[in-house]
């Protein structure tokens, strides 16, 4: 799944592990370290980055990640699993504390959600967002191990109505769901 990064712009931190490549869509190697730098002086419309993870404003992702360039600013969008996608939205969506079938729950909902995007994606560049417009979504900042736990015992649930996908529209309170 792919994954606008659109609360991280725009991109002012960018830090890798040693074994991520970055390189432009000509191929040609920029170093991480220098990454910030080249976005900030380049031309270039696309920069992929692979082989470990990233943090991008102090938010850490697992990925791969793709720099896109968006008028003035650069968009990071994250491409990864829909399982690990799913631990970082349950975490984010819920308190780490609440009762395993709760998390649970709202793991089989944002999986459900997600898939829908997939089949209707947000843009022609990622499927979903990382704001509650979509989904939160926070990578790594927000995947715990009540999360994890609750996003394997559910692996491959989704709800389903009709042989089609349920969309899982969910809020977080009667405004949001008045104003929806």
């Amino acid at each position: 799944i792919r994954v606008g990064l659109v609360s991280q712009r725009p991109i002012k931190a960018f830090r890798a592990s040693h074994r991520v490549l970055c390189r432009n869509h000509q191929g040609l190697v920029i170093p991480a370290h220098q990454l910030v730098a080249s976005i900030a002086s380049s031309t270039q419309q696309e920069i992929h980055c692979s082989g470990g993870p990233v943090q991008i404003n102090r938010q850490r992702y697992v990925g791969d990640v793709s720099l896109l360039r968006h008028q003035s600013d650069w968009l990071a969008v994250i491409s990864l699993d829909l399982e690990t996608y799913v631990a970082s939205v349950v975490g984010a969506e819920m308190p780490s504390q609440w009762h395993q079938e709760a998390l649970k729950a709202q793991a089989v909902a944002a999986r459900s959600y997600a898939l829908a995007h997939l089949a209707r994606p947000a843009t022609t560049s990622y499927h979903l967002g990382d704001t509650t417009r979509w989904q939160v979504f926070s990578g790594e900042t927000s995947t715990t191990s009540a999360s994890r736990a609750a996003t394997l015992q559910t692996r491959g649930m989704i709800l389903s109505y009709g042989g089609g996908i349920v969309e899982s529209l969910y809020a977080s309170n009667d405004q949001v769901s008045a104003e929806a």
